[in-house]
């Protein structure tokens, strides 16, 4: 074999390596990404206002979410967690939210759980946000504690 075959099957061989590595990147979670949320009543089926949130996922498994929710009875905080690969194909993503009422009064939470299926740069999936009362003082009781619920998920990569 001579010198320029070699050198044209090692720039192949280098081609699929590269192919490969980028195949893997965009098939990975991975990064940042926009989502369209579509909150939903899980008994009823019936959906509300969509939203738009920005989720960053890091290698080493965490997640930070910002919503521009403006149902939310309180201002509320980025939402912080983890995620990891589900049980056979997806992902799943576990994080919490604070309502912040005021200095004085301790935070309602939101522990949302989603399960993401990715194609490419195009996320799906469904969430469900379970709230809960950080003990301390409680919200004033005008202000009921949401319900459970549920949304599905639609998005893309972010640039």
């Amino acid at each position: 074999m001579n010198r320029r075959h070699s050198l044209c099957i090692a720039t192949w061989g280098m081609t699929l390596l590269v192919a490969s590595q980028n195949t893997a990147v965009a098939q990975s979670l991975e990064g940042t990404w926009a989502v369209e949320v579509t909150p939903y009543n899980c008994a009823t089926g019936v959906s509300s206002t969509p939203f738009w949130t920005m989720q960053s996922f890091t290698l080493g498994g965490t997640v930070t979410v910002v919503s521009t929710n403006q149902a939310a009875p309180a201002p509320v905080t980025p939402g912080l967690g983890r995620w990891n690969p589900a049980r056979g194909e997806g992902y799943e993503s576990t994080y919490v939210v604070l309502f912040l009422f005021g200095p004085t009064v301790q935070p309602w939470a939101q522990r949302i759980v989603q399960t993401l299926a990715i194609s490419g740069d195009q996320l799906t999936g469904e969430s469900r946000g379970e709230p809960f009362v950080v003990p301390g003082p409680r919200p004033p009781p005008s202000i009921p504690l949401p319900p459970v619920g549920c949304a599905q998920l639609s998005g893309r990569r972010y640039p």
